[in-house]
C-alpha cells in the first residue's frame, strides 16, 4: 500500500467511528505522522480521544466542519 501512497504524511479520516486500528494501521504500514478522525457521535470521539486520537465531533456534509480537514495530504470517507 506504500507504493500507491508515497507523499502521504497526513490522513484525515471522516465518518470515523472507532478509528484507533486505522490509526495505527496507517502509521505501521504508511508512515503517516497526522491522523485526525471526524465523527457525528459525541460518545464515539469521546472514546477516540480517550484513546488518544485526534477526534472532533461533526457533520461531514458541514462545509465549516470539512474545512478543518482541507490541508490533509489524503481525505478518507467511508464505513
Amino acid at each position: 500500500t506504500a507504493e500507491l501512497l508515497p507523499a502521504t504524511s497526513s490522513i484525515a479520516d471522516l465518518c470515523c467511528g472507532d478509528c484507533s486500528r486505522q490509526r495505527d494501521a496507517y502509521r505501521q504500514q504508511l508512515g503517516v505522522t497526522t491522523y485526525r478522525g471526524l465523527d457525528l457521535h459525541p460518545e464515539i470521539v469521546k472514546t477516540n480521544r480517550s484513546q488518544g486520537i485526534d477526534c472532533l465531533c461533526g457533520d461531514v456534509l458541514d462545509a465549516d466542519v470539512l474545512s478543518r480537514f482541507l490541508d490533509f495530504d489524503l481525505l478518507f470517507y467511508g464505513p
